[in-house]
């Protein structure tokens, strides 16, 4: 299942600071999921980076794939029976990315530009409008 993840633009509101969404950021983020050898999570709500949620966090699915489509991020997700019933149900009709922006490369800790971290199924994504 093709999803919607991003959309270009300059996001001011967030929590952990302004940031810019463009072609060349995409394009980096799609670079550094690509050098990746285990494939991007996804999960609920962002529960996988939740300090409140104890135990087991369950995934609903991996990126196979990211595509830069004009002016918008997608991720081909192959994502679990228990999160394709979710959707098919309308009980989760959006998503929303963590991009570490300053990333830095797990083995070398050199700087590698933005990469996205997980992908969560929600029904309150931090951009609006994109593509359910």
């Amino acid at each position: 299942m093709w999803i919607n993840v991003a959309r270009a633009g300059e996001w001011k509101g967030h929590p952990r600071g302004p940031f810019e969404f463009t072609a060349d950021v995409f394009d980096q983020i799609i670079a550094n999921a690509e050098r990746r050898k285990t494939p991007i999570n996804c999960d609920y709500e962002h529960q996988t980076f939740k300090p409140a949620v104890s135990g087991a966090v369950p995934s609903s699915g991996h990126i196979v794939r990211l595509e830069r489509r004009d002016d918008s991020l997608w991720a081909l997700v192959e994502l679990t029976p228990r999160a394709a019933q979710h959707v098919r149900e309308g009980e989760y009709r959006s998503c929303s990315p963590v991009i570490e922006f300053d990333a830095k490369d797990r083995a070398t800790n050199e700087d590698v530009g933005p990469e996205m971290l997980s992908l969560a199924l929600t029904n309150d994504p931090f951009q609006d409008g994109l593509v359910p």
